[in-house]
Parts: structure tokens; sequence; C-alpha cells
């Protein structure tokens, strides 16, 4: 859900809570795209308090910049994982012709 009013973050966070109730007794899990969430939101925060990894933070050490493509200037696209998946790498790639995201490519082992 994009947008930036409190209802729009509200509902983000509502949503990531039904999709981690959904993957809850799965053992291997990978939860990756455009959360439209900053890393100090709700959304994020709550992830943090789980057993899943943030991915980029974890191999980059910081939350990378997807978004603008062209400059990007906040993260708001990510992979999470749980279980036994290990993060093997987490990369930037792609062109703002292509999109106004930079794309993520993360490499697993599982």
């Amino acid at each position: 859900t994009p947008g930036s009013t409190d209802e729009k973050k509200n509902k983000r966070l509502s949503q990531i809570k039904k999709i981690f109730e959904f993957f809850d007794n799965k053992e291997n899990v990978i939860l990756c795209g455009d959360f439209n969430a900053k890393p100090n939101s709700k959304v994020i925060k709550f992830l943090n308090t789980t057993e899943y990894k943030n991915c980029g933070k974890f191999i980059n050490k910081k939350n990378l910049k997807t978004f603008p493509s062209k400059n990007p200037k906040k993260c708001i696209d990510y992979f999470f994982a749980k279980g036994n998946i290990k993060i093997k790498d987490y990369k930037l790639f792609g062109t703002y012709e292509a999109t106004d995201h930079k794309g993520i490519k993360a490499t697993f082992i599982v």
C-alpha cells in the first residue's frame, strides 16, 4: 500500500502481520519486495522483532537505498528470511531507464 498517511502506514502494518501469521508455522520463508516502508517504519520495526533476518542489513551492515532508482535516497525494498536459510550475497542492480526502484539480487543457500 503506497502512501505516507497514518491510515496507509497502519494498513501496511496490518498486512505484514497477516503475512507473518500465514507463514508462522513454516520453517523456511523468504519475504521480499517493495514494502513501501522505511527502515524506521512500524512495518520494518515489527519484522525486526521476529525471527526474520533483514538480509540487506545482515550482509551490508546497513539498508541499501533503492528508491528512486536514478539517485536512491531511501530504502523501501527488502528481503527478509527465516529458518535454515543462509544469506550469501545481496546487492543492487539496474538503471533508472528500466524502473523506478533499484533491483535487488539476493543469493541464498538453502
